[in-house]
């Protein structure tokens, strides 16, 4: 049998997902990709902490799901697609993710001010710099 590549692609308002999967004869492969409306920027998500809780899987993460394309079974690659596309064909479903993609909270960064303020090291709040210049050594410059 040879092999033959299937594609499900996903509009949503921010971003294109795209689910690609191949199956036959030869290995099989499982990907999603993320594409943003904006900017046309993609990248690959198959390995998204996102699409893994999505798609229930657990802590117990085999090995080729840590990877951008999934090498796995015919069988393997039609369930992942099939069960992904079954999630994403709920409106909810696609928007969280989207939600999820466009997070500063997927790159690192903070959601917004409160957020930023919670991850601080210290409490801005506690600061005490009304006597700041008291020490005569460290008297305040006029400019």
């Amino acid at each position: 049998m040879k092999n033959k590549q299937h594609l499900k692609s996903f509009e949503g308002d921010l971003f294109y997902i795209d689910i690609i999967w191949n199956t036959g004869d030869k290995p099989a492969t499982f990907e999603v990709r993320a594409t943003n409306a904006d900017t046309d920027a993609t990248t690959t998500i198959t390995n998204h902490s996102a699409i893994l809780g999505m798609m229930a899987i657990g802590k117990k993460t085999p090995a080729y799901m840590k990877e951008e394309v999934w090498n796995c079974s015919s069988a393997d690659a039609e369930q992942h697609a099939q069960s992904l596309i079954k999630l994403l064909s709920q409106e909810a479903m696609l928007q969280q993710l989207e939600e999820f993609l466009e997070s500063d909270l997927a790159t690192g960064g903070w959601d917004d001010e409160d957020s930023f303020d919670d991850e601080l090291a210290f409490d801005e709040d506690e600061l005490d710099d009304d006597h700041l210049f008291d020490d005569d050594d460290q008297q305040e410059e006029p400019f």
